[in-house]
């Protein structure tokens, strides 16, 4: 089954248009050509370093939020407590624009069970300590928002009670990256509230806080890109009535990204004008490469403090927040869930569908460590110059 997921692009295989990942990688295994994903070229093309934004940055997202406002009756704002949705929820907050509903995806069974499965603490950075952001960012962001914004309601969906079931094939195609079970799982659902909007013929967006810039740097300056290893974390269009909305990379509002780029992009300026860096440390950072050998790379914590710092400048950067995980499909964030029985069944289902599909595809399109498939690979989007450099070397 195909889902037609046109906020996500589609993958390009010679002259046919895929729009499941998967489906892409197989054919292109097939007729041995390569994969290139196509997201919005026609609107970021339009932006070059001649038209530099000097719009500030909490302006635009002051646009783009009520821009959603004015277009769709009742917003649903999908909330992590990161800096990406954190922002949008403090620009509606400081404009009164008014969400409707927070939708906050959370193991419930695991923050309310056996202290056995996790105990919070701050020491620990790493991913598979994701679940100690309940206690010391979660809750005091709820608490926060029932305060300032009393007329918000607010669901917690806990998404353990799903990730029992087995797995449908319908389901293993509604996302194209986080080919996870519990990414599955977890954004499969639709909640009560929309649902019961959509019933009685409300206009409905579920809002993504996706992405941060990402930008890389070139002999001739810089350029921003796109990664489908964000845009495929949402589900769009095709498999929900709700029209799936990205607040940043969006092609209803460009400037947004594009304006982001081009901040990130004067701040490394500025910094390497000051501080002898070498070209090469300069790549491996403002690339957003994240990952080295599996592990995650001492630069990518500062890369992603540097642009919460500059994207969005009120966001306390010394909030606890774990490291993103270093597999997609076996995440260390779900470590707790991987050997306990009642999850078994669905696993297996899961663990069927990866070895039927991915066995029709050429390794290089796999994300291939220690012999043990990690995640499809990432695709790219064409680059896009946005600021001149010429004296980087």
């Amino acid at each position: 089954m195909i889902v037609d997921n046109p906020m996500q692009g589609y993958y390009l295989v010679g002259n046919n248009r895929f729009d499941n990942k998967t489906m892409a990688f197989i054919e292109a295994t097939k007729i041995k050509k390569d994969v290139r994903w196509i997201f919005h070229d026609n609107v970021w093309s339009k932006f070059s370093t001649d038209k530099i934004i000097h719009t500030p940055l909490k302006d635009l997202y002051k646009i783009r939020a009520q821009q959603l406002r004015d277009k769709y009756n009742y917003l649903i704002l999908c909330y992590s407590g990161g800096s990406d949705s954190w922002t949008i929820l403090n620009t509606c907050i400081e404009n009164n624009i008014f969400i409707d509903e927070l939708y906050i995806r959370w193991p419930l069974k695991a923050i309310k069970g056996s202290k056995l499965i996790y105990t919070p603490n701050t020491s620990d950075m790493s991913a598979a300590n994701s679940l100690s952001e309940w206690d010391f960012v979660i809750e005091k962001d709820i608490e926060w928002v029932r305060q300032v914004s009393p007329k918000t309601k607010i669901t917690i969906y806990d998404w353990t009670e799903d990730a029992t079931i087995e797995l449908t094939e319908t389901e293993f195609y509604i996302t194209n990256h986080f080919i996870s079970l519990w990414n599955i799982k977890r954004f499969v659902t639709q909640g009560n509230l929309e649902k019961k909007m959509l019933d009685i013929g409300k206009k409905v967006a579920v809002i993504f806080g996706i992405d941060k810039p990402l930008v890389s740097v070139e002999d001739d300056g810089c350029y921003m890109y796109f990664s489908d290893n964000a845009v495929g974390l949402a589900f769009a269009d095709g498999w929900r009535e709700s029209k799936v909305e990205y607040f940043y990379w969006t092609p209803d509002m460009p400037e947004i990204v594009v304006a982001q780029a081009q901040a990130v992009a004067a701040t490394f300026a500025d910094v390497a004008a000051k501080v002898a860096y070498n070209k090469k440390l300069f790549d491996i950072i403002i690339s957003g490469r994240m990952r080295f050998n599996g592990r995650m790379h001492v630069n990518c914590r500062y890369y992603n403090d540097l642009v919460k710092s500059v994207c969005f400048r009120d966001y306390d950067i010394s909030k606890f927040q774990c490291d993103k995980p270093t597999s997609i499909l076996y995440s260390e964030k779900e470590n707790w869930a991987q050997f306990l029985p009642e999850y078994k069944r669905a696993l297996d289902s899961w663990l069927w569908h990866l070895d039927s599909y991915f066995k029709l595809i050429d390794t290089k399109f796999l994300d291939v460590r220690n012999n043990i498939v990690h995640s499809l690979k990432p695709m790219i989007s064409k680059k896009y110059k946005i600021y001149d450099w010429p004296n980087l070397k």
